[in-house]
């Protein structure tokens, strides 16, 4: 097999663990974050509705993980060097701003809110439709800058 097809496999399936456990993460601070909580009242203050600021923190904890197990599992990159560690920081500063922005825009945006309003189901679970889209975005910058910058 070739060893991009491969290594692309290999980043597929962490990169559904990570976004299973981002997701999960994810969750747990929506229901934790509470209007009348200091972070979100902050949050507001910078016009982040309690999804994008769950999205901000859940974001973090998976870039954490996402760059020791891209390093040693997809990459097999046994030496850090700080041009990897300030490349792999921006590449996911630029993927972080991104998903915080599209998932702020189609959580508030009020075109976004009546497209989710046409079935009940969307409705539902347009919070979670949207951070489903913010990972798209994200998986496409992450590999790209990944690999053609950070584990070259």
């Amino acid at each position: 097999m070739n060893p991009e097809v491969l290594r692309f496999i290999v980043f597929s399936v962490l990169a559904v663990f990570r976004t299973g456990l981002d997701i999960l993460i994810w969750q747990l601070l929506v229901f934790g974050f509470q209007e009348h909580s200091p972070l979100v009242k902050i949050a507001k203050l910078i016009k982040l509705n309690r999804f994008a600021l769950a999205q901000a923190v859940a974001f973090l904890i998976s870039v954490f993980i996402s760059y020791f197990s891209n390093k040693e599992i997809t990459y097999r990159d046994k030496e850090t060097t700080t041009y990897s560690i300030l490349t792999f920081i921006l590449i996911s500063v630029i993927s972080f701003i991104l998903s915080v922005l599209v998932i702020n825009i189609l959580t508030s945006n009020r075109k976004a809110l009546d497209f989710s309003k046409k079935n009940k189901l969307l409705e539902k679970y347009w919070p979670l439709t949207a951070k489903v889209a913010t990972i798209f975005i994200t998986v496409v910058i992450n590999y790209a800058g990944y690999t053609f910058f950070v584990f070259i």
